[in-house]
């Protein structure tokens, strides 16, 4: 089994390194992916042929010796195979978008129709690509609607280009912002990858016809934002990226972490320094995209409705403890859970947001009372919660600049957070909210039991929190800036 799997190997590597090398020559791929793929093959012939790597591997990693080495081999083959697939499926997207620009530039040639809608009085198209949208929650997916549905109001045509996985409308408007779906695979759990169907050609072709005058990506991390790039560079078009990140992901385990980082280091990096302007949500974020070779950045916050995410009154016996986001490994929900079952007369948790480790925090919770799950939800129903809530824990060890703390902010909520991304340019330790180690549960502990203790600590601190944002983070505000940076 193992002398297949090196033979597999050894014509897999030949196989894709040459059919990479050969698009290069033909400039329909970059030399950074190129490189990429020599690097991938090199490491999975040095595993095949040398399996004893693997045990080195994992004690290095800080494991023990598990005699892996000996059957990676017949693991090999179902590797190779799946991520030869992969390869394949991203290259047949990339030429059948390629197929689809080439044939709508010979329509704009045509003398026809589509150029008279570029007219002066007509206002400016503008086609924004992100992996998630509405009614999917999150901070990217209502940074997206917020800006859209404000560039309407002000006479632009906003065109959302977003995936499609279960019941969602593959086409709607939503206050005046048009969404497309693509149907979507999910590949490892909050990647979307588009799938490879004439009606995904259509829609894209659809969206494009005519030229917008602007396209905008988010987070670099995602292959929409790669498509957006493409499509922007081979039509001649404005590009602009917006990168709510501001550390490489963190997906749970070492070997997603790396490739992740491998991900954001090549395709991210291409994106990134593919646009004209990368828009950062955050100082860190804005950081980080300079990392990754950003020629030009600009610092327009995350915001909040402030109109909208105002506080209320109202008087509760038991102090209640909010969280609000997905539900995945960064966000270290097991460690606010494991806070608060440790609290002798303990608070009310609720839990809002769904993601790939809901069962396991659900199990974790499951013998306590005081812990509720209420799974994702609409901005509405996040309002009325956190209106009946006293204190937001955000135990984050990655973020740009969050959501979530903004609009619990807003509310004048007391807040405990880890110093992660850009959190720490909203909230001051011990002046608009308290700051805790990431990864530490007595900190949070500690916390909570601290402001559960003073009433008016948490007033204070909620009353600062608000004050932060009105000052720094409304949408009134910020969206002047943005109008700017577009006209450009």
């Amino acid at each position: 089994m193992l002398i297949l799997a090196r033979i597999l190997a050894t014509l897999f590597a030949i196989l894709v390194v040459a059919r990479s090398f050969t698009d290069y020559r033909n400039k329909k791929e970059s030399l950074v992916m190129t490189l990429f793929w020599v690097l991938v093959w090199l490491v999975i012939l040095s595993f095949a042929y040398y399996p004893t790597l693997v045990d080195l591997s994992i004690k290095i990693l800080g494991g023990s010796r598990t005699g892996l080495g000996t059957v990676f081999g017949m693991g090999m083959i179902f590797v190779l195979f799946i991520s030869y697939r992969i390869y394949l499926k991203a290259n047949r997207v990339e030429k059948q978008m390629e197929l689809v620009i080439r044939e709508l530039a010979l329509n704009d040639l045509d003398g026809g129709a589509n150029l008279k809608i570029k007219a002066d009085n007509q206002p400016n198209r503008i086609a924004i690509f992100t992996p998630y949208f509405l009614p999917h929650s999150g901070g990217v997916e209502r940074y997206v609607y917020e800006i859209s549905k404000r560039f309407v109001k002000i006479g632009k045509e906003v065109a959302i280009i977003t995936s499609k996985f279960a019941n969602e409308k593959r086409i709607e408007e939503i206050n005046g912002v048009k969404v497309y779906r693509l149907s979507s695979w999910d590949i490892i759990g909050g990647w979307p990858y588009p799938k490879i169907k004439a009606s995904n050609k259509r829609l894209i072709k659809k969206v494009l016809s005519p030229n917008p005058d602007l396209i905008i990506s988010n987070t670099r991390f995602f292959y929409h934002s790669f498509l957006a790039y493409r499509i922007a560079k081979s039509r001649g078009i404005k590009f602009v990226h917006i990168e709510h990140g501001s550390n490489f992901p963190e997906l749970g385990s070492r070997l997603k972490n790396l490739v992740a980082k491998t991900y954001d280091l090549t395709v991210g990096k291409y994106v990134i320094g593919g646009a004209s302007t990368v828009i950062a949500i955050s100082e860190s974020a804005a950081k980080f995209a300079k990392s990754l070779g950003a020629k030009k950045t600009v610092v327009i916050p995350n915001s909040v409705d402030t109109d909208f995410f105002a506080p209320e009154q109202n008087e509760r016996k038991t102090v209640v403890v909010t969280f609000v986001g997905r539900l995945i490994p960064s966000k270290r929900v097991e460690d606010l859970i494991e806070a608060v079952k440790g609290i002798n007369d303990p608070p009310i948790l609720n839990i809002v947001g769904a993601g790939p480790q809901t069962n396991n925090l659900k199990a974790l919770a499951k013998d306590y009372d005081n812990i509720f799950f209420y799974g994702e939800q609409d901005e509405d129903f996040i309002k009325n919660i956190l209106s009946r809530s006293d204190i937001f824990v955000n135990p984050s060890v990655s973020e740009g600049l969050p959501t979530t703390i903004l609009e619990a902010a807003s509310c004048a909520l007391a807040i405990i957070a880890t110093n992660a991304g850009g959190t720490t340019e909203i909230i001051r330790d011990r002046e608009n909210g308290l700051i805790v180690p990431a990864k530490d549960p007595e900190a949070i502990r500690g916390a909570i039991e601290f402001l559960s203790a003073s009433k008016n600590l948490r007033q204070m601190l909620g009353a600062a929190a608000r004050k932060t944002v009105l000052e720094k983070f409304s949408w009134q505000a910020n969206l002047i800036k943005l109008q700017e940076l577009i006209a450009k």
